[in-house]
């Protein structure tokens, strides 16, 4: 009788699921994937008291239940469907994490458990290895994978072949983090709804966040042993799904692979700033209001650590790894 996994990665600001069925021993096939907004790390850090909120709580369990429902309508009854979820950044940063998941966990009969930085790294590194495997644009064995959150970053250093990793380098800012800062520095105050926006930008804006970013990454640096060794002659492969600033970055450079620091900059300033959020919505851009922040994330980690041109590739967040990895599973 078939197999199926259903991996679960609920993150900062989203919570999603990837069903997959066994086509043989470690070889699994998708046949549903998707995200759902749940904007945990913003509600978290413009809360007062650091805790995950009632209502965010609820978005929780609705996604939940909408997953719990595809997964029954899509495995055949009688069939052996596994079923195992990770939680990120925020949950482990936030004073009830483990409470929330607990309860999620008890509710849907659901095996849940707080990675930390270095796991998530490690799955978002098999999940961009899974995916880039059948493309004829990367060629090397050895990548730098890049994988990008709400509330954190990853970067990491390995060999394809066996899912090898030499380096680990994490991360202090993410999407909703870059958000909120920025529109402090715009605003002088703590965004207090998530549809709250930075736009209409201006290129001295853009460029005075970018210098901030940098300011911050900097600090880093004597972390960043993945630049070591002729890194930089290292492919670079990224990961998220269509609302990250890496789908962001390649819509406004209208490929998927080769994208470049510089020509990052001039598409933002030639289709994002001077605009408001009626105008980027025009141009079909994702998540209006926090677009340009995304991307000025992307061009401040591109630039501070001169990193090469990388290729994106669509995930569902980090769920394909997560099905991968029989360590997960044992129990």
């Amino acid at each position: 009788m078939t197999r199926f996994r259903a991996a679960f990665d609920l993150g900062s600001g989203a919570t999603k699921m990837t069903l997959a069925r066994s086509l043989g021993p470690r070889r699994w096939e998708p046949i549903f994937g998707e995200e759902k907004e749940v904007l945990v790390g913003y509600a978290v850090r413009t809360s007062t008291d650091n805790r995950i909120p009632a209502p965010i709580i609820a978005k929780l369990r609705t996604a939940l239940q909408d997953f719990s429902d595809i997964i029954m309508s899509n495995v055949p009854k009688g069939a052996l469907c596994e079923s195992f979820g990770v939680a990120t950044a925020v949950y482990r940063e936030c004073l009830n994490g483990m409470e929330v998941l607990d309860q999620l966990s008890q509710e849907f009969r659901l095996p849940l458990k707080i990675i930390s930085q270095q796991e998530e790294a490690r799955v978002g590194f098999v999940t961009a290895c899974l995916l880039s495997d059948a493309s004829t644009s990367i060629r090397s064995d050895h990548v730098l994978t890049w994988d990008s959150g709400a509330s954190s970053f990853q970067i990491v250093r390995g060999s394809r072949q066996g899912h090898a990793l030499s380096n680990i380098f994490e991360g202090p800012w993410g999407n909703s983090k870059a958000f909120i800062a920025l529109v402090e520095m715009i605003q002088k105050q703590v965004p207090t709804h998530p549809s709250s926006t930075c736009n209409p930008l201006s290129r001295e804006q853009f460029n005075t966040f970018i210098e901030f970013l940098r300011h911050d990454l900097r600090k880093q640096k004597e972390r960043a042993h993945f630049m070591q060794e002729n890194g930089l002659s290292i492919p670079i492969i990224t990961i998220g799904g269509d609302t990250s600033g890496f789908y962001l970055s390649s819509k406004l450079i209208r490929r998927f692979d080769n994208i470049r620091a510089a020509e990052l900059r001039q598409a933002v300033e030639r289709d994002l700033l001077g605009k408001t959020d009626e105008e980027l919505k025009a141009l079909n851009i994702p998540q209006v209001n926090c677009a340009v922040a995304k991307v000025a994330l992307v061009v401040s980690v591109m630039e501070e650590f001169q990193l090469p041109p990388f290729t994106y590739f669509e995930s569902v967040g980090t769920t394909m790894g997560l099905v991968g990895l029989e360590e997960f599973w044992k129990d």
